[in-house]
């Protein structure tokens, strides 16, 4: 969301380094606390998460 002054860029900067060579991945935990935060923080609706989370699933590295 880059709302964080300080964890945004820190988050954005492993996320940029990620690559074949240097893969990352993501826990269901953190894909059900990611749903929950996005859901009762952010106010978004069940369909802009699964929007979100088909997006990360479709991410690859080059």
């Amino acid at each position: 969301m880059q709302d964080d002054l300080k964890h945004s860029p820190k988050a954005t900067q492993l996320i940029e380094s990620l690559d074949g060579d240097n893969p990352g991945y993501i826990t269901m935990v953190s894909v059900i606390e990611l749903y929950w935060v996005l859901t009762s923080c952010y106010d978004l609706t069940c369909e802009k998460v699964s929007q979100a989370l088909e997006a990360i699933l479709r991410t690859k590295l080059a």
